[in-house]
């Protein structure tokens, strides 16, 4: 494995391959036309130096800059002379058009065009027919253009501007790929007294405990983070995030001392909203429901997936040549460039007219109100959840301590671990989508369970590397009961509540991950420790597949207890 990894400047070369059709030019994305909130103009944004001239030449009109009483002249001009909207270029009508576009006036605070050329030899019928709309839409639309950027506007958000949230959500993955195969050389390096990144009792408990801090803190308040950014704009809270995991990740490779690494999380946790505010991002930069879930696929397929397969075996050679602060390091330095590239180029997906008039509504973003729902609102909605409340604990097993885990079996630095989490990756997102439609929603959540449960056992007594690769390759074919459960719970209930269930399907993987940090790390430590009874260093995997037998149970409870209602699966 680490014969065929790749050199170190191959991650950076597709990284820089992928940045520039990532970056929607701000001159490229059209304009929303003040006269039609709901429709794009056709004008295309020049770069402000150019345009912020006195006069310049835009289309075949001249545009004069103007002082306050002059405009106010020209206003009141087209109030007293302008029955409606020039449509030709070489007439008094089309001047009088663009005069009281530039004035602001409502076109439907005037008559019809034609009124105003019946008084005007200049143009016949057939051009005021047919070349009318089109010219009246370029002349208006151009001296809006030129308005906007003279007036100190940021172009807003177009038709192409999802890309942006998937650059900032990607830049943010690729950091926590460098950090994430390193943190744990770096937790142990402060905390054994001879500074040596062995794995020990003591240093797994303290990972694992930031850890859950983290995700506590997270499951805790990106609710409200997420509601905030309804009230003032995605970009401060994308450039919030930034900021926060920047800096955890820059005192995680500065850290001397315990507590730093307890306060690094801690300001993750407060700040962690990335996804969660790119998905908003997306949301609103698209036009439909249909197409809102594609481009959302694609920001976590794209931006979690692409960025591990970059980051972690980038990290993973930078940490084992030159130790495990420098792949922190760049982390926070690409966190930094993220939270610039926000602040400076991306354009507001909410500008304020949208969100003129919002409130912060705490309520909902109380985490505790969206559990609730989940377990009060109907028997068949608490059993299913209580079902993939365990199928999730038991999935944590593959999330905490997995690095260090297969460092103290097997004897792997991260360069050698790093293939084998990327391949769990991507067995984990593609057996899944393979199994669920070939045998169906019940046998998904009832044989998956039993599979998963096998595979944990495989992998938790594994005295090999092989055998564990192999127990890891049966819990991805296993992990399909964790969609098909989901397709349950978001399929039961009213639809109205469809976005209150699955947010609140959000907070509950926040907590769980919190719990599944800690608890197996505890668990590991405990069954290296000298005293345990017996030392069983997989002992968090034969955790995990009690957790599944117990889900099965749960499961087939609510199939046989519910069966007509879950009939249809």
């Amino acid at each position: 494995a680490m014969a065929a990894a790749p050199p170190v400047g191959a991650g950076f070369q597709l990284l820089l391959l992928l940045l520039p059709a990532l970056l929607p030019s701000a001159r490229a994305e059209p304009l929303r036309d003040a006269r039609s909130p709901g429709s794009f103009s056709s004008a295309k944004v020049e770069r402000a130096p150019s345009l912020l001239r006195r006069s310049q030449t835009l289309g075949s009109i001249k545009v004069d800059r103007h002082t306050p009483s002059e405009t106010q002249s020209r206003q009141d001009v087209v109030r007293r002379r302008l029955p409606g909207d020039g449509d030709t270029p070489n007439c008094d009508c089309t001047a009088k058009g663009q005069l009281r576009s530039d004035a602001g006036l409502d076109a439907a605070s005037t008559s019809s065009s034609a009124a105003v050329h019946s008084n005007c030899n200049n143009h016949d019928e057939s051009q005021i027919g047919e070349a009318a709309p089109a010219r009246r839409k370029s002349g208006g639309d151009s001296l809006l253009a030129a308005k906007r950027v003279q007036d100190g506007l940021k172009p807003r958000a177009g038709s192409g501007a999802w890309r942006w949230a998937m650059l900032h959500n990607w830049l943010y993955f690729v950091s926590l790929g460098l950090s994430m195969v390193n943190l744990p050389l770096r937790v142990a390096a402060v905390v054994n007294p001879d500074g040596s990144t062995a794995v020990t009792p003591v240093a797994i408990r303290v990972s694992g405990d930031i850890e859950a801090l983290d995700n506590l803190l997270t499951f805790i308040g990106v609710g409200f983070l997420g509601s905030l950014s309804d009230v003032i704009g995605r970009r401060p809270l994308m450039a919030w995030s930034s900021v926060g995991f920047g800096t955890t990740c820059f005192l995680q490779a500065q850290s001397t001392s315990i507590g730093l690494l307890y306060v690094a999380d801690a300001i993750d946790g407060v700040s962690s909203c990335m996804t969660e505010v790119c998905q908003s991002y997306v949301s609103d930069t698209t036009t439909t429901p249909a197409e809102a879930a594609v481009r959302i696929g694609m920001l976590q397929g794209f931006s979690i997936s692409g960025a591990f397969i970059v980051a972690f075996p980038v990290g993973a050679i930078l940490g084992k040549r030159f130790g495990p602060r420098l792949p922190c390091l760049i982390a926070a330095g690409l966190q930094a460039l993220n939270a610039l590239i926000v602040l400076l180029l991306t354009p507001e997906s909410l500008p304020r007219a949208k969100r003129s008039g919002r409130t912060l509504d705490l309520r909902a973003a109380n985490p505790i109100g969206a559990l609730k729902l989940l377990f009060t609102r109907s028997a068949l909605l608490r059993d299913v959840c209580i079902a993939y409340v365990l199928v999730a604990l038991a999935r944590g097993s593959l999330d905490a301590q997995f690095l260090n885990n297969v460092r103290y079996r097997f004897g792997w630095d991260q360069s050698q671990a790093a293939p084998l989490m990327i391949l769990v990756g991507m067995m984990l997102a593609v057996a899944p989508r393979a199994v669920v439609p070939r045998i169906g929603v019940r046998r998904s959540v009832l044989l998956g369970t039993l599979v998963f449960a096998l595979g944990q056992t495989c992998a938790g007594l594994a005295p090999t590397p092989a055998a564990f690769v192999i127990g890891v390759m049966i819990t991805s074919v296993g992990c399909a009961c964790i969609p098909a459960l989901l397709g349950i719970i978001a399929s039961t209930g009213d639809e109205a509540e469809r976005g209150a269930v699955l947010g609140g399907l959000g907070s509950l993987q926040k907590l769980c991950a919190a719990a599944t940090n800690s608890g197996y790390a505890r668990v590991f430590a405990y069954f290296i420790s000298a005293a345990a009874p017996v030392q069983i260093p997989g002992a968090p995997f034969l955790v995990s597949a009690l957790l599944l037998a117990c889900a099965f149970s749960v499961s087939a409870r609510a199939f046989g207890v519910h069966g007509a209602a879950l009939s249809v699966f």
